[in-house]
């Protein structure tokens, strides 16, 4: 079973390329414990990024997920944290198709630690 999610960037900084990585890893994952999301099933929770794998074997865990998070309005907004910074745009969910379009984010400077770094 695949999802076919496309993200555009209206307005957002480059820095949230990495946040948006993690939406692709969370809602995958899901797909791949129990088929495609449907948009209910998606809405109302605040997902957190609890780590990610690449296929040359580098993981990459956040200290704490609680800074990391994406969430899904029923009204068809999403809201994103990457540490230190906020963003937000609209998303759609048709079938297996997922699509988010990032409008706009703040731009702050994280600590050195941060893995919301470019």
């Amino acid at each position: 079973m695949s999802i076919k999610m496309t993200v555009h960037f209206t307005h957002a900084a480059p820095k949230m390329i990495l946040l948006t990585a993690m939406i692709v890893f969370l809602l995958t994952s899901s797909a791949v414990a129990g088929g495609a999301p449907e948009a209910s099933e998606i809405i109302r929770i605040e997902w957190k990024w609890q780590q990610t794998l690449y296929n040359n074997d580098t993981e990459v865990v956040p200290d704490d997920p609680d800074r990391y998070t994406v969430t899904f309005d029923p009204d068809g907004k999403i809201h994103l944290r990457a540490d230190c910074n906020r963003g937000g745009g609209r998303y759609s969910v048709d079938g297996k198709n997922i699509v988010i379009e990032v409008t706009h984010t703040t731009r702050a400077m994280c600590p050195p630690d941060s893995l919301e770094q470019p």
